[in-house]
């Protein structure tokens, strides 16, 4: 998403699960370098003259969690902030949520890429405070 004035943040963004399939031969979505499930969430680019993010503010492209055996979770989304020129601002915590889910006895799901202004930011538990 593009915008060329400010981006102001004060409920949540989320993603939805990714489409899986062929158009045309090529593989609609792809994460990781694989084939992507349904159940594996998008990522979210924006770019914005400044974004600001209220306390009551987040963008989740968290994975859900495993429900059955030997499955596992499903992979966060990437999310990449860039403010053109006004910079980025965050008022709150668990702002952004890209981890992926737990896994159920098996499988280890990815977390997601946080990027903001192309420096990547992402905690080793996908969450940024």
């Amino acid at each position: 998403m593009g915008l060329s004035n400010d981006l102001a943040i004060l409920g949540t963004i989320m993603t939805k699960g990714l489409t899986t399939g062929t158009v045309n031969a090529a593989v609609v979505d792809l994460l990781h370098g694989a084939t992507a499930t349904t159940r594996d969430k998008g990522g979210l680019m924006i770019t914005a003259y400044r974004i600001v993010m209220g306390p009551s503010g987040k963008i989740d492209t968290s994975g859900d969690d495993a429900t059955v055996a030997n499955d596992r979770g499903v992979d966060g989304g990437d999310v990449c902030l860039y403010a053109d020129y006004g910079g980025a601002f965050f008022f709150g915590t668990d702002s952004m949520d890209a981890s992926g889910g737990s896994g159920a006895t098996g499988g280890t799901p990815v977390n997601g890429i946080i990027w903001i202004d192309w420096v990547d930011v992402t905690p080793t538990d996908g969450t940024l405070p």
